[in-house]
């Protein structure tokens, strides 16, 4: 399904990639052989941009298994997916002046200290901001026209964090839109000014569920660069493998090395003959039915457990983690099932 493979396909999606090639290289109304190879190749990489990884992973088992290396090595090694700001340093370092890129992604949006490290990464200063803290359009304009406008001469990324894609897809449009408005306006006034050009970049980042045949529209052409990064930040702050490491090895070697020490502390003790049977001549309980307090209770209790755990790996020997990075972790595992159940409560 073309629409699962790529993050914000449409029937209209590769006339708009085409289209918006053409525009860049402004090469649009050549008609020869070379330019047509250009403009195939710059589409084709443009719309592997917005690929889901695991779509990328199965292109052995479909019709193009031929050509499953080549597009592996230009989505996993060519571009870069493996983090937010892996991506951000490879593409800002292109001095195309100022960019607009909107980001697609399944994982937990950016914190505040998430957004320090990236800063970190490119070496531009960073602010960042949610969509849905702004109760009105003046006060989102207000907000943008201040990033645009300031008055000293450094470069700036404004990162701007959009949850539940799915259901808010004008919403996303029209502040596209405002943020464009807000841009050519500050800089017309600089030019005005006779201020040193500078390059300040805009990045929307949006939040989407895993839904099977897709529930965004993207491919929207104009100024905007699309990308989908199904991980915003790098495998190890996440505490989880890449793609990359999981292909090609089987499921046990990945949960089969656990060091004795978590056999040990983990291990089920062996239950006596007599206590089974005194177990079994107790009658079955019917399923309690648990009270909606009892169960805020229950999550709260589950949540302190999973924050003392978070503390535990913050605490552990660097090397350790080092030994393990090659294996799955089983508290990583269970501590995002978990946080996805007690969303739902």
């Amino acid at each position: 399904d073309r629409k699962s493979a790529f993050v914000g396909y449409h029937p209209d999606a590769a006339a708009t990639v085409v289209l918006r090639v053409c525009r860049s290289l402004g090469e649009w109304y050549l008609d020869d052989e070379e330019t047509e190879e250009r403009i195939f190749a710059e589409s084709y990489r443009t719309i592997l941009q917005c690929a889901a990884p695991d779509a990328v992973a199965r292109l052995q088992a479909s019709d193009l298994r031929d050509k499953a290396s080549d597009l592996w090595d230009e989505y996993f090694k060519e571009q870069s997916h493996s983090s937010l700001a892996d991506y951000l340093y490879t593409e800002l370092r292109k001095g195309e002046g100022s960019q607009f890129i909107q980001v697609t992604t399944h994982s937990r949006l950016l914190s505040g200290e998430n957004v320090l490290q990236i800063e970190k990464r490119i070496g531009i200063s960073t602010q960042f901001m949610s969509l849905q803290q702004f109760d009105t359009e003046q006060q989102f304009c207000a907000r943008v026209r201040e990033f645009y406008s300031q008055a000293n001469d450094l470069d700036g990324v404004l990162i701007v964090l959009c949850e539940s894609g799915d259901v808010n897809g004008e919403l996303v449009a029209c502040a596209r839109y405002l943020v464009q408005e807000q841009r050519d306006d500050a800089f017309r006034k600089r030019q005005e000014d006779s201020m040193r050009k500078v390059s300040r970049h805009a990045v929307f980042v949006i939040h989407l569920p895993r839904i099977a045949g897709g529930c965004f529209v993207g491919f929207q052409g104009g100024s905007w660069t699309e990308v989908h990064i199904d991980d915003l930040r790098p495998a190890h702050q996440a505490k989880q493998l890449s793609i990359t490491s999981l292909d090609g090895r089987k499921l046990s070697s990945l949960l089969g090395k656990v060091t004795p020490e978590v056999n040990r502390n983990r291990s089920i003790p062996e239950t006596e003959p007599e206590e089974r049977m005194e177990q079994e001549m107790i009658p079955e309980r019917k399923p309690e039915v648990k009270s909606e307090l009892r169960m805020d209770v229950e999550a709260e209790m589950v949540v302190e457990d999973i924050e003392d755990m978070d503390t535990e790996e913050a605490a552990r020997d660097p090397q350790e983690e080092k030994e393990e990075v090659s294996i799955l972790s089983a508290a990583v595992l269970f501590r995002s099932c978990v946080h996805a159940a007690t969303s739902r409560l």
